[in-house]
């Protein structure tokens, strides 16, 4: 899924995990909506895990090895991948309980959007996230707020939870980390 945008690639990524789409049809999805020819092979490679065998290669890393602070950073630069028009407002946005948001972000029609990363989802998340959006709410009553459960991991139970929750603005979404080698000198750069 080489020529893909990040956003794109997590649109067909999510739909793939959900089973809206298989590989053939996402392949179809993306040359229809966005005229890009995407390989199934490939498609089938990234959904195991694998490298996607027309990409350059490079290092794929576990999110287990990264702190869900430094994931959430590198989601919030890339806003692309955890929706479509979002505007960040604000990375670890503290609220009144001291408690802290992972994501704050504002949708095209200006409703606030609770982004909550987890390296490994389960049935909890719903509680952590129900309660920031709840805080949220009560700060900001004449506004309408939404959440995104941004998980490296598949888990059936949260799944089939978050899809009986439909049209209350919950939504879970999956990310992949890929570690791209670099020299000191980018390093430094950055």
């Amino acid at each position: 899924m080489h020529s893909l945008t990040s956003g794109q690639r997590a649109y067909l990524t999510t739909n793939l995990q959900n089973k809206v789409f298989t590989p053939n049809q996402a392949a179809e999805y993306a040359k229809r909506q966005w005229n890009i020819d995407v390989d199934v092979g490939s498609i089938e490679a990234y959904m195991k895990g694998e490298p996607d065998p027309l990409a350059p290669q490079s290092t794929y890393a576990e999110a287990q090895q990264f702190p869900e602070t430094v994931i959430s950073s590198a989601l919030a630069k890339d806003l692309d991948v955890v929706g479509n028009d979002l505007t960040l407002v604000k990375h670890q946005y503290e609220l009144e309980s001291g408690s802290r948001i992972d994501i704050l972000c504002k949708d095209k029609e200006d409703n606030w959007v609770v982004v909550e990363v987890k390296k490994s989802a389960t049935r909890d998340v719903i509680n952590q996230l129900l309660s920031y959006m709840a805080e949220l709410k009560e700060q900001h009553p004449e506004d309408d707020v939404k959440g995104i459960v941004m998980s490296n991991s598949y888990d059936a139970d949260l799944d089939r939870k978050i899809r009986l929750l439909k049209g209350s603005g919950i939504e879970l979404r999956y990310y992949k980390l890929k570690v791209l080698p670099s020299s000191e000198d980018e390093v430094m750069k950055a």
